[in-house]
């Protein structure tokens, strides 16, 4: 993941150096905070975002019919007070069999929390898909240009009228940003864009593994819905 940031901070430098009008969008890259031994990175696990584990205090347990819901990830969101929002954990139904490829679909399940602790006697009608590990956050500021689609971009025109295309300076930092796991900004559509409403982020298996995304998926969480779309 280091060599990801590393890469986006020196297209992103290089951009608005030459740009310095450019208008800047502050965005949160997600990564598990370990090592190549699996050892937590104290220095670097800024949060009390975690994957898989057991989630935070909850009350009604989400299903889908009969079937316990898993608990997939955590994110702190404080980071972006633009989202008025303290906490989000995101649940998914059955992990590797979900169809949860469209918005509102019943196979995920968006819970908004204060962060407060379970109670250790609040039993988890599920073993948890996964053992818990640290998500660490890294605020990168990126040209919001590099958020524009290709619907946005065919509307678009230059100042002079001609018609707009990014550049490939915003090309590459466009694909930099999509390869990343983040939250804030805007979406980067893996296909056609599938959806509008406030944006939380979006995800790959690099971040969570035990589920499936199709093919090289993408999870988008909204404020309403999270869903993914594939190859």
């Amino acid at each position: 993941m280091q060599e990801k940031i590393q890469e986006l901070q020196a297209l992103c430098e290089a951009y608005f150096q030459a740009h310095p009008e450019a208008e800047k969008t502050k965005i949160q890259l997600l990564y598990i905070a370990e090592d190549e031994e699996g050892e937590l990175i104290e220095d670097e696990h800024n949060g009390l975002s975690y994957y898989a584990g057991e989630p935070p205090y909850i009350e009604d347990w989400p299903y889908m019919e009969d079937t316990p819901m898993q608990h997939m990830l955590t994110l702190d969101l404080r980071a972006l007070p633009q989202l008025n929002k303290q906490f989000i954990s995101l649940f998914v139904a059955e992990p590797f069999e979900n169809e949860a490829y469209e918005p509102y679909n019943p196979d995920t399940f968006l819970y908004y929390h204060s962060g407060q602790v379970r109670d250790e006697e609040q039993d988890a009608p599920i073993e948890p898909v996964d053992e818990q590990r640290p998500i660490a956050m890294f605020p990168i500021e990126v040209p919001t240009a590099a958020f524009l689609n290709e619907e946005e971009v065919e509307e678009a025109e230059d100042w002079d009228g001609e018609d707009f295309e990014l550049s490939e300076e915003l090309n590459a930092i466009q694909l930099a940003i999509f390869n990343c796991s983040y939250i804030g900004g805007k979406p980067i559509w893996l296909q056609s864009k599938d959806y509008e409403g406030p944006f939380i982020g979006q995800f790959d298996m690099e971040l969570v593994p035990e589920i499936n995304l199709g093919d090289s998926g993408i999870m988008y969480i909204f404020e309403e819905t999270a869903f993914w779309q594939c190859y």
